[in-house]
């Protein structure tokens, strides 16, 4: 019997924190039809900024990206469903308050899970500080940025929080460096490691996880050139190697230990002295994603505004990368990418489509492009379920 495959998407409400007709989707694929078919539609009224699937609990996570979770009560919202085994339809299950503003990332183990809040550079507010040498002044007091650890139980419910990291800190690029800004999450070279890439000041910070004491400690940072805006991350255990996008500056760079040695534009750089645009706006070329192949042969980012797919093959004894391969895409827009064996799932906004690419296992270069699903507005994010 052959498996069954579903895809869950997310939207954007049409609002900027503010309620909507956001909504997670069910889509199963129809193997006598060769097409995929919306099975569910649940409205989550606010824009869905990730989803994840745990496979060994069937449960679906969702981060609605706002910054109240209730009308009283400050904070983002994640939500979890539960997933039938049987039809791959979800049941509501339960929600708890992120403990920070717009939360965009999430990452789940046996008994717990952490959630990254991005924070906001919106509507500041008056703080009071004391400077090391005793002076008062005040500043301004943007949403939390903050990285926290919460209990899970054996069903894969978030139950509490049991600590929190603050970022703080900010850069000098206008709108994108005002604060912190962390984006993204990703796993370390080790079991309890966590990246957290931070577009505000310039480095990767590196946690681990206390699991006996339920304690969240920073060890360090990978330090980006100035100006680049690290957006997302990647680390390959067995190459001893972390990849890292700007989303500033459109390179992806090869990292060993705590700095960059190797680095690549992500659009050809031909390009990038036809935008008149400055590096502020969003139409300049900005990646927004990076992934590694299960094999770790190749490398792949994606840049917004240029649709660029690149394509780096990986040196298996130093991670080196090779020279880009640039491949323009069909749709527009990019967000988010996903592979699963030799096929690559791209969430387009603008077209409202998930693309399905499939690539050359010798070569890693697409070989077919293919709409698998049409129509959504503000498409924003998925994840791939396969029984």
């Amino acid at each position: 019997m052959s498996s069954r495959k579903f895809i869950y998407t997310g939207n954007w409400a049409q609002t900027y924190n503010e309620p909507g007709e956001a909504a997670v989707c069910v889509y199963e694929y129809k193997e006598a039809q060769g097409e995929w078919e919306r099975i569910q539609r649940v409205p989550v009224e606010y824009s869905i900024s990730g989803l994840w699937v745990d496979t060994e609990k069937y449960m679906l996570y969702a981060c609605l990206e706002i910054s109240r979770f209730h009308r009283e009560e400050p904070g983002g919202r994640v939500l979890w469903f539960r997933i039938d085994q049987e039809t791959g339809t979800l049941m509501p299950a339960g929600q708890i308050n992120s403990f920070g503003a717009f939360p965009l990332d999430l990452k789940l183990s046996e008994h717990y899970a952490l959630v990254l809040n991005h924070g906001s550079n919106r509507t500041p507010v008056c703080g009071v500080f004391v400077d090391r040498d005793g002076s008062i002044r005040t500043g301004e007091v943007f949403d939390a940025a903050t990285l926290v650890l919460f209990e899970r139980d054996d069903r894969g419910n978030l139950t509490r929080p049991r600590d929190f990291y603050p970022f703080t800190g900010a850069g000098e690029i206008p709108f994108f460096q005002d604060t912190v800004s962390p984006h993204s999450l990703c796993c370390g070279m080790e079991r309890t490691e966590y990246l957290v890439p931070e577009r505000g000041t310039d480095q990767v910070s590196i946690f681990r996880i206390d699991e006996e004491n339920w304690k969240i400690r920073r060890r360090g940072e990978i330090r980006i050139p100035k100006g680049y805006g690290p957006r997302n991350a990647v680390a390959v255990n067995g190459l001893s190697s972390c990849y890292v996008i700007g989303e500033i500056t459109p390179k992806v760079l090869a990292c060993t230990g705590d700095s960059p040695v190797q680095e690549w534009p992500t659009v050809p750089e031909k390009e990038l002295g036809h935008y008149r645009d400055p590096v502020t706006s969003f139409q300049y070329p900005h990646p927004v994603a990076v992934a590694v192949s299960p094999d770790h042969r190749f490398l792949y980012t994606l840049t917004r505004s240029a649709d660029v797919l690149t394509i780096c093959s990986l040196d298996p004894e130093t991670g080196k990368m090779g020279i880009p391969h640039y491949h323009r895409l069909a749709g527009a827009n990019p967000r988010q990418m996903l592979l699963e064996n030799r096929d690559l799932y791209i969430v387009f906004q603008d077209t409202e489509t998930i693309e399905r690419i499939r690539m050359n296992p010798r070569t890693g270069i697409p070989v077919q492009e293919k709409t698998i699903i049409r129509d959504i507005p503000r498409l924003a994010v998925m994840d791939l379920l396969i029984m």
